[in-house]
């Protein structure tokens, strides 16, 4: 985007320091206007290549991920494509400009970092026209690269909040479900205890007498409805803290295996209890992840695997490619029909339906956020009649 023509006009009428002048107090305007990184970025290509009178302009991103440079914008006819990678292992001039708090000058044209002393730079602004720079064009260049990362920052703190905001909100809704569902779900055995006790306190004041089996029959009814409340309470704590508090992540590495057997050798008296047999077929898969995080997701999904195929054969495969660990739980239960698959993996999925089981249902979902703040992910492949499988996959950087 070249200035409006009357502005134009009144730049060329300008001496050159004055205009470089211009097209900063133009940019640092179009940076307070946008919140558009990319808009920015293609402004600042196409002003400095008016400015310096360059033969090509990039603005180039320094990745997090790996030691290189992205294209995010780019003026002229020749040189590097919008998108392309270059990397900085190199002593390119752009990798010295990263290092350098000044402009690197050559003899084709500067390069300067997009940052600011004590900042991780955002990346460089690269420069070629014939002469090399002036002392003008470095001082321009500073000023640029100064309204640049000062944008980026504020662009990218926005940002932060905004998601932090949304997920103080999402926070508050999912508070407010998980108050509504426990008023509702916990009302039913808490009924059921009532009436056994309710039952035996009638019969007592009556002076009837109470034969022994009846007795225990009844006490055994209420301690399984008291186990029932007991459990739902601790997943009704683990939802609570999960939804009202960040993931804190410590990492270490650590064998992905290793920790599947773990987890399956502390389920082994619910496997046994359940009538399954269980194998488990694993490669090395190391990465760096947090272990309590890890040992979480296992756990809920082998005991999801237990209790959805209870009776069968359960397989546990961990496998590992270039970038990626895999754990894989299948059962050979009766499998997720349509109506449960939409439950899947999300907070409180037996909402408003009875008869769906003894919990409120969130393990999954409790599982699925642990393995998104691993920067991994949970999912599934039903297969009708003939059990489930899910896979956990994890990045191995």
């Amino acid at each position: 985007m070249n200035f409006p023509p009357e502005e134009t006009q009144a730049l060329a009428q300008r001496k050159p320091a004055s205009d470089k002048q211009a097209i900063v107090s133009y940019l640092a305007q179009r940076a307070l206007e946008t919140r558009d990184d990319h808009v920015l970025f293609e402004d600042t290509v196409r002003l400095v290549a008016q400015g310096i009178r360059a033969k090509n302009v990039h603005v180039l991103e320094l990745l997090r991920e790996e030691p290189a440079l992205r294209v995010r914008a780019a003026f002229g006819t020749s040189g590097y494509l919008v998108g392309e990678t270059i990397s900085t292992k190199s002593k390119s001039t752009a990798g010295l400009a990263l290092e350098s708090t000044e402009p690197i000058v050559t003899e084709t044209g500067l390069c300067a970092a997009i940052g600011c002393p004590g900042k991780r730079p955002f990346g460089v602004l690269a420069v070629q026209a014939d002469g090399g720079a002036s002392a003008d064009d470095v001082q321009f260049m500073q000023e640029v690269v100064l309204v640049l990362f000062a944008a980026v920052e504020r662009n990218r703190v926005e940002a932060e909040w905004a998601k932090l905001h949304e997920e103080a909100l999402d926070a508050v809704r999912t508070h407010d479900e998980l108050l509504a569902v426990a008023s509702h779900d916990l009302k039913t055995p808490l009924t059921a205890l009532q009436l056994e006790l309710q039952s035996l306190h009638a019969q007592a004041i009556k002076g009837l007498p109470l034969p022994a089996v009846q007795v225990i029959t009844q006490v055994e009814r209420g301690m399984s409805q008291v186990s029932r409340i007991i459990e739902m309470l601790d997943e009704l704590s683990r939802a609570a803290r999960a939804t009202t508090m960040h993931l804190k992540i410590l990492r270490e590495e650590i064998d992905l295996a290793d920790v599947t057997l773990q987890m399956a050798e502390r389920l082994r008296g619910q496997i046994v209890l359940a009538g399954c047999t269980l194998s488990l077929r694993a490669e090395e898969a190391t990465g760096n992840w947090d272990r309590r995080q890890l040992e979480q997701i296992a756990l809920q999904l082998i005991a999801n695997a237990v209790q959805n195929g209870r009776g069968a054969p359960i397989e546990l495969v961990v496998e590992r490619t270039d970038r990626q660990a895999r754990l894989l739980v299948r059962d050979q239960g009766p499998g997720i029909s349509e109506e449960d698959q939409a439950c899947l993996l999300v907070p409180f999925p037996w909402r408003g339906r009875t008869g769906k089981g003894r919990s409120f249902g969130i393990g999954l979902w409790i599982a699925r956020r642990s393995a998104e703040a691993l920067g991994g992910s949970i999912s599934y492949e039903n297969q009708p009649g003939s059990g489930s499988i899910f896979t956990l996959t994890l990045p191995c950087t």
